[in-house]
């Protein structure tokens, strides 16, 4: 391996897998929308709309970086990758787990969903825009990113 390249079989050393675990189950609750979350940091619950003509919900789990959402689809790996490791007196986690995979991958596809309508109505406002000289929502293009403004 060549400097600064990552090595993405490791997986670290984890005592036991249920630590590791709860610990993404409290995390992955606590970025829930308010609607799906669940006391004492259990899987959120199993809903997956919110009203009907709210803002979007799943917008703002979208990040990146070290608190993004690739880092929890790479700790359910470390998980999953864990599970065998689980020592004879340690709590079997295997069904928590198969529950997170269920429930990240049912709000990924909404996550896709809401995206797809969001930049669709991108382009629709940027449309309307060109036709009026003023409008209520400023688009501003940074990067590769869109910045809404007031």
């Amino acid at each position: 391996m060549h400097h600064g390249e990552r090595d993405f079989t490791f997986i670290p050393p984890f005592h036991d897998p249920m630590d590791l675990g709860m610990a993404l189950i409290q995390w992955w609750n606590a970025m829930q929308p308010a609607f799906r979350q669940s006391p004492q940091s259990q899987i959120p619950a199993p809903i997956y709309q919110p009203t009907k003509g709210g803002p979007p919900v799943w917008a703002p789990m979208i990040k990146s970086g070290t608190s993004g959402f690739v880092s929890i689809l790479i700790l359910l790996c470390w998980w999953g990758r864990a599970l065998p490791l689980r020592k004879q007196f340690q709590e079997n986690s295997r069904p928590l787990w198969d529950q997170m995979v269920v429930d990240v991958g049912r709000v990924l596809v909404l996550m896709q969903a809401e995206a797809k309508e969001i930049v669709a109505s991108i382009y629709d406002t940027e449309k309307a825009q060109k036709r009026k000289t003023e409008g209520d929502i400023k688009i501003v293009r940074k990067k590769k990113r869109l910045v809404f403004q007031p």
